[in-house]
């Protein structure tokens, strides 16, 4: 996979996937490993977490359109929520382009 891009994911269990967790317990590393590989994204690790967020899964992939296929089959399926994916970015060009729109920007006011 060449240019690899690191995603972080944040997401909820809905109650039902909670109901059905508690019920019969599964590997959800070795779920979120298998839908990645489906679709080659490299899976890096898959965190549960108290706070706002019940789930944190880190990936790399070689396109956006890759990691959005996964969130859109797992959306559908019912089982999370409010699921965000952030892009790890290397600042350095855009704080190249901030210094230039900065020389030329005028504040309201």
């Amino acid at each position: 996979m060449a240019n690899k891009t690191r995603y972080i994911v944040l997401a909820n269990y809905t109650q039902k996937a909670i109901a059905g967790m508690v019920q019969a317990p599964t590997d959800r590393a070795a779920a979120v490993k298998k839908i990645c590989k489906a679709v080659g994204v490299k899976f890096i690790s898959l965190d549960l977490c108290r706070g706002a967020f019940d789930i944190v899964v880190v990936a790399e992939a070689d396109s956006y359109d890759r990691v959005l296929g996964l969130k859109m089959a797992v959306a559908a399926s019912g089982a999370v929520s409010e699921i965000h994916i952030l892009e790890a970015m290397d600042p350095t060009a855009a704080l190249e382009h901030a210094g230039a729109a900065a020389k030329v920007y005028t504040p309201a006011g």
